[in-house]
């Protein structure tokens, strides 16, 4: 569907421009294993940044987004670009027996994920497309301490604070029956909350006390 509505225009400046509903691409990510002949074009002739082949893997690693959070990492960037970071990123981890930082509290990464389930979102790096992507709040007990066990022995997911998304409205592919979703879950779906377990409550006050 994207190809066949990609154009090519051209003027005095820029003689091969990739266009997409009349807006100019000025990047394009590859993330197939053939490159489309306009999108070819266009870089070839100067119009377009192409990143293709084994780049595509680096520049769509969701471990990406862990080294732009993790504050313990930023030695080499700005204070504002330090705070636009802290608006538009989520918190994000690598999933490993580590201690972090978590809402202003230290906290051993393991335990964090094992009693504050509803709070996050655990996801496997390399996948996209919504695969292996598990939302804690809609997500068992049971089913998240085996995702979780999967995670600490992979080295290759992430952890982000679950950031709740506005309502949307859509439809059901199969039969066209209207539907609304909410951080891509639809809202009819149960929480999968339960109540946490006495040693997630003795963590949790001990956390709490130690940060008062």
């Amino acid at each position: 569907m994207l190809q066949r509505e990609l154009l090519v225009a051209a003027d005095e400046d820029v003689p091969h421009q990739l266009l997409l509903g009349g807006s100019r691409i000025h990047a394009v990510v590859e993330m197939e294993k053939s490159t489309d002949q306009k999108v070819f074009r266009c870089f070839k002739a100067g119009g377009l940044n192409l990143y293709n082949g084994p780049v595509w893997q680096m520049l769509s690693d969701k471990r990406n987004i862990a080294l732009l959070s993790d504050e313990s990492l930023d030695t080499e960037l700005t204070a504002e670009e330090r705070s636009f970071l802290q608006r538009h990123v989520p918190w994000t981890r690598l999933v490993r027996p580590e201690r972090t930082r978590f809402r202003d509290e230290r906290v051993f990464l393991p335990d964090l994920l094992e009693c504050r389930r509803e709070e996050l979102v655990v996801k496997n790096a390399l996948l996209y497309g919504g695969k292996e992507v598990y939302v804690g709040l809609y997500t068992s007990p049971s089913e998240w301490t085996e995702v979780v066990r999967k995670a600490l022995a992979s080295q290759q997911w992430v952890v982000q604070e679950h950031i709740p998304s506005p309502p949307t409205s859509t439809r059901m592919a199969s039969t066209g029956a209207p539907r609304t979703m909410s951080s891509g879950v639809p809202s009819s779906s149960e929480s999968a909350m339960a109540a946490p377990s006495s040693a997630c409550n003795q963590w949790r006050t001990r956390q709490w006390s130690t940060s008062a």
